[in-house]
Order: C-alpha cells, then structure tokens, then sequence
C-alpha cells in the first residue's frame, strides 16, 4: 500500500513537472510577470521558501528512494554472484583434468 501511495505521489510530480516543462522559457517569465504585478511579488516572495522547502522534500525523499532501491539491487547482485560463484566453482572443477595422487601412481 505504502508503495502505491509513494507511486501515486510520483505520478503526481511528475504530471506537475511535465506541465511545467511543456512552457517555454518566455511562457514562464511572462507568468512570473503576472504574478509579480498582481500584488508586487509579496505573494510570491512568502511562497518562495515554503516552495523550496516543499521540493527540497521530494528531493530527499526521491534520494531516499533510489537508495532503497540501490540497495535491495546490491543484495540480488550479491545473492547472483554467490549462485554463479558456486556453481562456476563447481564447473570448474569438473573441467579439470583429474590427477591423481602421487601415492598412488607409484
């Protein structure tokens, strides 16, 4: 559930993301513009730092994410590289010529 909730939110970032990257830069400034000469830019400037507070988060929680991911992929790997290890071992052995011991050769 947690992850449809954290898959959910992303979906939701990135449709607000992707609305802003369909802007050109001229679109955007002339937005900001707007916006600036509705109220001088107070409405702006008190919504700035909760705004960079707000995307710092999703930052940080998408950095947190990666790094569970990171992580659950290193221990797949190494269960991979433990599976292979043994049985190349194992194949290895098997290819090798059999020498027998010198005991016994005499």
């Amino acid at each position: 559930m947690l992850r449809r909730l954290r898959d959910d939110s992303s979906k939701n970032n990135h449709a607000r993301d992707a609305y802003a990257d369909t802007l050109s830069a001229e679109q955007k400034r002339q937005k900001l513009e707007q916006i600036m000469e509705a109220d001088g830019g107070e409405e702006l400037c008190e919504a700035l730092p909760e705004l960079v507070k707000t995307r710092r988060a999703q930052q940080e929680e998408g950095v947190k994410e990666l790094e569970v991911r990171a992580g659950a992929l290193r221990r797949v790997i190494a269960g991979y590289q433990d599976a292979l290890g043994g049985s190349l071992g194992s194949m290895q052995m098997m290819n090798q010529p059999q020498q027998q011991n010198p005991v016994l050769q005499q």
